[in-house]
C-alpha cells in the first residue's frame, strides 16, 4: 500500500521534467499549505519568493514544531527536505487571514517551478471554530468572506504570473479554488490549465447553475474518498473522481490516507453506502430549510459552543467532559423559541435519516 510519503521516496530523484507535475504533486501541495508559513514565505506585495527546502529549514530552526496539526506533518517535511524533485520549488505570496469578528479563516500560497508553471492553493479548514463556521455559513451564504478573498487573491496574483497555472486546494481551499476560478476577472481565466478540487463542498444552486460554473466546468477536476461526506456537501455538479482509501467513514477526508499506485491515486467506480446514506440525507435536510432557518440553526449552536471559551476544535476535545458541561448548560439557558426551534430542526433530522436507512443497506 503506497502512500504520499512512499510516492515522496520513490520519486526523490526524479525531476519534474522527468515525471511531469501529478495529482499526487498537487495533492501534496495543497498538504503543505495548512503549515503556518508567516514570516517565512512572503506576502504578495514583497517579491522575494523562498526555496521549498529553505522554507522547511526555517520552520524547524524557529520551532513551529508545536503547531503540526499532526505527527505526519512533520513526517511529510522530513521526506520533502530529502528530496531532490521538489528542490528548486519556491514559495510566495502567502497570506493568512484570521478575523474572528468578521468570521473569515482564509489562507493562500504559490508555488512556483523552474519552468515558469505556478500552483496556486488554498487552505482548507484549519483547527479554529471560526473556520468551521465559516464552512457551514456555505448553506446559506454566498459568497462567504473566504471566497471573497480567494477571488481577490487571484485576481491580484494570476497577472504577475505565467500562462498555464494550475488553482488547487482540499476541502474548503478545494471549494476556493473552484469559485475564485469562476468568478475572477475574464482577462485572467485563460492562463488558469486546470483546478483540483480535493474533497471540496460544493455550492448552493444559485452558483451552480451561473454560466461561468458551467463555463470553468471542463477545467475543474474533483477527487473524493470512496466514503466522503465533506466533498458531497451541497450541489457538486461537475463530474468527479472516486479514490481508494485505508481508513473509514470521515476519516477518509485527510490526503494522507488516499493510496496511490503508478504515481497516481487508485481510482474506484463508485462511492460506499454509507456515504450515499449520509449525504443524501443532509441535502434533504438541508433543503428543508429555508436559508433563514439555516443560519439560525448554524449561529444558535455556534453560540452555545463558543460560550465554552475555546476558540479551536483542539481547545474544545482537550476538556470535553468540562465542555459538554458548559454546551448543555447554555443550550437549557437558550430562550423558549430559539430551543424548540432547534429541537424541531433535530426531530425533522432523525426523521429524514431513518426513511433513507434503506440507502445504507443497499450494497
Amino acid at each position: 500500500m503506497e502512500t504520499m510519503f512512499d510516492y515522496i521516496s520513490k520519486t526523490k530523484n526524479k525531476s519534474v521534467e522527468e515525471l511531469p507535475l501529478n495529482e499526487v504533486d498537487i495533492a501534496l501541495f495543497c498538504t503543505l499549505s495548512y503549515l503556518p508559513w508567516d514570516y517565512i514565505v512572503s506576502p504578495p506585495k514583497q517579491t522575494n519568493p523562498i526555496k521549498l527546502v529553505d522554507a522547511i529549514n526555517k520552520f524547524n530552526d524557529w520551532n513551529y514544531a508545536s503547531t503540526f496539526r499532526i505527527m505526519k506533518d512533520q513526517e511529510l517535511l522530513r521526506l520533502l527536505k530529502q528530496s531532490n524533485r521538489y528542490t528548486n520549488i519556491l514559495m510566495s505570496n502567502y497570506v493568512n487571514h484570521y478575523d474572528q469578528i468578521n468570521q473569515i479563516q482564509f489562507s493562500a500560497v504559490t508555488f512556483s517551478l523552474p519552468n515558469g508553471k505556478s500552483i496556486i492553493v488554498f487552505r482548507g479548514t484549519d483547527d479554529t471554530l471560526i473556520g468551521w463556521k465559516e464552512d457551514f455559513n456555505m448553506s446559506f451564504e454566498s459568497p462567504i468572506k473566504a471566497q471573497e478573498e480567494a477571488t481577490d487573491y487571484l485576481n491580484h496574483i494570476i497577472p504577475f504570473l505565467d500562462d498555464k497555472i494550475i488553482i488547487a486546494g482540499h476541502s474548503k481551499g478545494g471549494n476556493l479554488a473552484v469559485y475564485s476560478s469562476i468568478f475572477i476577472d475574464e482577462q485572467n481565466k485563460d492562463k488558469i490549465e486546470i483546478v483540483y478540487n480535493f474533497d471540496g463542498p460544493g455550492f448552493l444552486e444559485e452558483i451552480t447553475s451561473t454560466t461561468n460554473y458551467q463555463e470553468m466546468s471542463n477545467k475543474i477536476q474533483t477527487f473524493i474518498p470512496e466514503s466522503s461526506i465533506i466533498g458531497m456537501l451541497l450541489e457538486q455538479t461537475e463530474t468527479y473522481t472516486i479514490v481508494k482509501s485505508y481508513q473509514i467513514g470521515i476519516l477518509q477526508h485527510s490526503l494522507y490516507s488516499w493510496i496511490i499506485q503508478d504515481n497516481q491515486f487508485i481510482k474506484l467506480k463508485k462511492i460506499t453506502s454509507s456515504s450515499i446514506y449520509i449525504n443524501q440525507t443532509l441535502k434533504e435536510w438541508i433543503k428543508s430549510l429555508s436559508k433563514e432557518e439555516r443560519e439560525k440553526v448554524i449561529d444558535s449552536l455556534y453560540r452555545v459552543f463558543e460560550k465554552t471559551g475555546a476558540s479551536t476544535i483542539s481547545e474544545l476535545t482537550s476538556n470535553w467532559i468540562q465542555n459538554s458541561k458548559t454546551i448543555i448548560e447554555n443550550f437549557h439557558d437558550m430562550d423558549y423559541t430559539t430551543k424548540l426551534f432547534l429541537l424541531n430542526t433535530m426531530v425533522e433530522l432523525f426523521k429524514i435519516s431513518k426513511k433513507n436507512l434503506s440507502l445504507y443497506f443497499n450494497k
